[in-house]
């Protein structure tokens, strides 16, 4: 599946999702690959033990793991490594422009991946969607 940003370029969420995923912070991801949207906004499960050890690197006190997830400023530098790692895989459009970090697992008793562990795109869409909302109208096209 893929979707057409206000630019005309097509995305492929799976694909952007996957390049994220590989970084050893991030557990899971979700993009959502709204249409009408020139940028990509995600929400990202971090791994909580590497999320942790690099927030304290950058002075980020781990005193709640719900804080440092809820805290803009780590978001934003958050989003600075792992865009520095998916840049070498992605196009400049592919990029994600705002991220969420949450604490939810994507699993089968939640309803947001099937029993093969693929994400249900719909069920995930709903789940965020305030979120999603916030995100895009935060950025600053």
């Amino acid at each position: 599946q893929k979707s057409s940003g206000i630019n005309a370029e097509y995305i492929a969420p799976e694909k952007i999702e996957n390049v994220y995923e590989l970084h050893p912070m991030v557990q899971q991801m979700f993009i959502d690959g709204n249409t009408s949207k020139s940028k990509i906004a995600g929400v990202i499960i971090p791994d909580q033990d590497s999320f942790t050890s690099w927030a304290e690197s950058i002075g980020k006190d781990s005193e709640s793991y719900e804080k440092l997830l809820a805290d803009p400023d780590v978001n934003g530098k958050f989003l600075g490594v792992v865009n520095a790692h998916a840049k070498l895989k992605l196009k400049p459009f592919e990029l994600v422009a705002k991220i969420r970090l949450v604490d939810v697992t994507l699993s089968v008793e939640n309803d947001l991946v099937t029993p093969t562990l693929k994400k249900k795109r719909p069920c995930l869409k709903r789940h965020f969607s305030q979120m999603f909302d916030v995100m895009y109208n935060e950025i600053r096209d």
